[in-house]
């Protein structure tokens, strides 16, 4: 199967690409790197290559959280449209951006070879922990609830909480994080339930993602 090819983020420039890196993982997976010229931003594409029809799809994501960001409070992040809650007040891709100390996106693949986009936002929300919330464009979605198409909608969990909190010791090790078990319903495709996992440190360097893995 050949692989999707990369989309666009909405209203979020990570469109100047150099390079594209294509992993054949095993047992029927590949990944595509993509490595963009914006600094601390990576896009990925995931892939079942004989597999995407797979109702279930777990990503583990692994890398650093900058100790050194700027605090930002948690009730100071932009609310957005969820897939479970019509949020009234309109939110961009952009003023996320203007809070999170970093993001990155992936591309998850589903039964009709189509790709599906999931950007996550990192919010440095308290001295020694980040706060990871997961979006799509209200576009991806069978019946975005969200009015523009464009429009950030959060994946949640089934009470209707999506955020991913991960706190560290002194040493920046993870001592508490949080997964994200969210059920999407993708434009065209059948409902897929997406499990995200997250393995970091919190050191002073800068935010960035060292590995992705699908299955």
């Amino acid at each position: 199967m050949e692989l999707a090819k990369n989309l666009p983020l909405p209203q979020i420039d990570l469109a100047m690409v150099d390079a594209h890196l294509d992993i054949l993982l095993g047992e029927g997976q590949c990944m595509r790197l993509t490595l963009p010229f914006v600094p601390l931003a990576l896009s990925i594409l995931l892939t079942g290559c004989g597999d995407s029809s797979s109702s279930v799809r777990e990503v583990s994501i692994a890398g650093n959280v900058d100790a050194r960001a700027l605090v930002v409070g948690a009730e100071s992040i932009p609310m957005t449209t969820t897939t479970m809650t019509r949020e009234s007040a309109p939110t961009s891709f952009t003023d996320l951006a203007a809070k999170a100390d970093f993001s990155t996106s992936f591309g998850l693949v589903d039964e009709h070879d189509a790709e599906h986009r999931v950007i996550l936002f990192f919010f440095h929300t308290a001295p020694r922990s980040y706060l990871v919330r997961a979006y799509v464009a209200a576009a991806e979605l069978q019946d975005p609830l969200a009015q523009s198409a464009d429009s950030p909608t959060q994946l949640v969990r089934e009470n209707g909480d999506g955020d991913i909190a991960l706190t560290f010791d002194e040493q920046g090790q993870l001592i508490d994080q949080s997964d994200l078990r969210a059920l999407v319903q993708w434009l065209n495709a059948d409902p897929s339930e997406l499990l995200l996992l997250f393995d970091f440190s919190f050191l002073p360097e800068p935010g960035q993602i060292t590995s992705f893995s699908v299955t």
